[in-house]
């Protein structure tokens, strides 16, 4: 007996999307075939056995493939993002462990070092090799990517791996007001700005971020007229399409995954072409967590 109440009890069955049994792969042999019966069971009994079914174990594991920039640059101040990726062939399971490794002179802070995409800082000047490594629990892939620290051109933040910046409301926003003979973008009594119901509507704030990376932007915003699509722009790029949920009218918040760079930025919020429906937001947030 190899599997035994395997039902997920779904009675329409879909092999392509369905898996209920998958052999433990380290306990198979290449090139050999197993064979199989299978018995199904209900509230009224059970089937007969199914012929037997022939399978021939051909998948041999390959390691996973890993992706990573050979060289970057950064100071003390900045610390650097560490992005790597990989791909696997799903053997011997679908897990696939992985982390970074710093073994050379000097010492690496990494915010987490069991992720592919993470932040990582130095104490001291100097050429590091960080090696990123893949394990698919039975072959492992490994990459290194060379980092050179230059000296800090700034104040350090305290804390590379966490931020919560200020919270920027409407108020510390610059308007562009589209003329409209109805529905003008203004604030309401409540504090939020809306409806942004003409294209080219939008708000502009300068917001800081202690280093160039992946942020995320706190977003609350206020959706009582039901869900819609507006969008935010940093630093004069393309415009970043946000579906928002439909909310009462006290609103709710929404993380958005920002790029930014240290120092100031811009982030302007509107209805850009292709956007729809009428929004009103109220402040926004940079943060790290």
């Amino acid at each position: 007996m190899v599997g035994r109440d395997i039902s997920d009890g779904v009675n329409e069955w879909n092999p392509e999307t369905m898996v209920l049994f998958r052999d433990d792969y380290r306990q198979l042999q290449l090139g050999h075939t197993y064979y199989y019966r299978v018995t199904a069971k209900n509230e009224s009994g059970h089937s007969a056995p199914s012929n037997v079914i022939s399978v021939q174990h051909s998948e041999e594991n390959q390691p996973p493939v890993v992706t990573l920039e050979p060289a970057l640059t950064t100071t003390q101040d900045q610390g650097v993002e560490l992005t790597a990726s990989w791909q696997d062939d799903g053997l011997p399971s679908r897990e696939v462990k992985v982390g970074w490794q710093h073994a050379g002179e000097g010492q690496v802070h990494f915010c987490h070092a069991d992720r592919a995409q993470t932040r990582a800082w130095f104490t001291t000047p100097g050429t590091y090799a960080l090696t990123f490594t893949a394990d698919d629990g039975l072959l492992k892939s490994s990459k290194t990517v060379t980092v050179t620290v230059g000296e800090a051109a700034g104040k350090a933040p305290a804390d590379f791996c966490r931020y919560h910046g200020e919270v920027y409301g409407v108020a510390e926003g610059r308007l562009r007001v589209m003329k409209s003979d109805k529905d003008a973008l203004a604030v309401g009594e409540d504090g939020f700005l809306g409806p942004f119901a003409s294209e080219g509507d939008k708000i502009s704030w300068h917001v800081q971020a202690p280093w160039s990376g992946q942020f995320q932007l706190n977003v609350t915003f206020n959706g009582k007229w039901g869900g819609k699509q507006n969008s935010f722009v940093v630093n004069g790029g393309a415009p970043q399409a946000v579906a928002f949920p439909q909310t009462d009218e006290q609103g709710q918040q929404l993380r958005i995954p920002v790029t930014l760079n240290a120092g100031t930025n811009q982030i302007d919020f509107g209805r850009f072409a292709g956007d729809w429906g009428y929004m009103f937001i109220k402040s926004i947030e940079v943060v790290v967590e």
